[in-house]
């Protein structure tokens, strides 16, 4: 972190505190759906979890749909919250499955299960969400199956795809491999994955391979074999890493970032024809971009950092923070009474929703008026 002046080392080290795009507050909200499914003739729990900013905006999200909810939720729900606050993500709605019996749904029956998500829960969380077009699937080790079977039946349910612990009989080899020179694919993307501490890897090394050598030009795709972790560990590593994956060009270039407003739009069209979906960065990725401009020292960026945030304080009206991301840009660059300004706000805000980093924005706003008393 740069001195806001060169005293303020203090000044800096708490701004350090609340001026990243990960210091932020969670806004949880869980919601417990049972569904009656006529397709696999059982009720259906469904857990769904909304992203920070979903009670405040009227926008649509991403769906984020995992098998496994009882192992693995908790931990996917927390991830995509910590990575859309880095801005590294989209928010998303996550959305959990609870097994009931999980080797027949997952495995064995596969095709109904299947069913049921394209014709009873996806409709059920457009009716009750506002659900973009963008879907992202997880599955981990048996719960692969469903991955790649829409994967390479080229299914329009979801785009993106996360497979952990993922294995393949030899016959499971041979089927793959000629799906993937008969069917035509899509754009879609996918983070396949497992241990390299089992035999599941033999024939994940081979499929790899055989990507690596008909390489088509429809599926974007990364494979990585842990060789150091056991199945369960891949559970959660691999989430982490494919969502990491899919979403790696979300973050707006530093090229594109020093344009501004004019870059912010170029990157968000690009990623739209990517995503086949409307996009629309969040104010933490704008925030991110204008702090690695801001964190060059070239005062040429000024504008573009200044109009970065002023875009995402456009975009995130109800947060304390966003105003503060604002105060210390302005205050960086030596225009001291309008970072005050905007510093206030921020301590306005904080104090209306009872924000628990009101404290530091009033120490900062304290030490700004020492250093410049008005």
């Amino acid at each position: 972190m740069q001195r806001i002046l060169s005293t303020g080392a203090s000044i800096a080290l708490a701004f350090a505190v609340f001026c990243s795009p990960a210091a932020l507050l969670a806004d949880e909200s869980t919601d417990v759906l049972l569904l009656e499914s006529r397709l696999l003739g059982e009720q259906r729990t469904v857990r769904v979890s909304l992203p920070d900013s979903y009670r405040h905006s009227k926008r649509t999200y991403p769906v984020f749909v995992t098998t496994d909810a009882e192992l693995v939720h908790e931990f996917a729900y927390g991830t995509s919250l910590v990575l859309a606050r880095q801005g590294t993500v989209p928010e998303m709605i996550v959305v959990g499955i609870v097994n009931s019996d999980r080797e027949k749904h997952l495995y064995y029956e596969v095709d109904n299960f299947i069913a049921f998500l394209g014709e009873e829960l996806l409709p059920a969380l457009d009716d009750r969400y506002r659900t973009s077009k963008l879907r992202i699937l997880y599955g981990f080790s048996s719960g692969t199956v469903p991955v790649d079977t829409l994967l390479f039946s080229n299914s329009p349910l979801f785009s993106l795809y996360i497979s952990a612990g993922w294995g393949l009989s030899d016959a499971g080899y041979e089927r793959l491999a000629a799906l993937l020179e008969t069917t035509p694919l899509s754009g879609q993307r996918v983070y396949l994955s497992t241990e390299g501490t089992t035999r599941r890897r033999k024939n994940v090394v081979r499929f790899l391979s055989h990507l690596d050598d008909q390489h088509p030009d429809e599926l974007q795709w990364k494979g990585h074999i842990y060789e150091d972790l056991d199945h369960g560990d891949v559970m959660t590593r691999g989430l982490f890493d494919g969502l990491d994956f899919l979403f790696e060009d979300w973050a707006i270039p530093s090229e594109l970032a020093s344009q501004g407003l004019d870059g912010l739009a170029e990157h968000e069209a690009k990623l739209g024809q990517v995503l086949s979906d409307d996009v629309a960065l969040q104010s933490e990725a704008l925030a991110g971009a204008a702090f690695e401009l801001l964190h060059t020292g070239e005062r040429e960026h000024a504008g573009a950092v200044l109009s970065l945030f002023d875009e995402a304080v456009r975009r995130k009206p109800w947060g304390a923070e966003m105003l503060a991301y604002r105060a210390y840009a302005l205050w960086q660059y030596d225009q001291k009474d309008r970072a005050r300004i905007a510093l206030r706000k921020a301590i306005d805000t904080a104090t209306r929703d009872s924000d628990p980093r009101l404290p530091e924005y009033e120490n900062v706003l304290s030490q700004w008026d020492e250093v410049l008393p008005e």
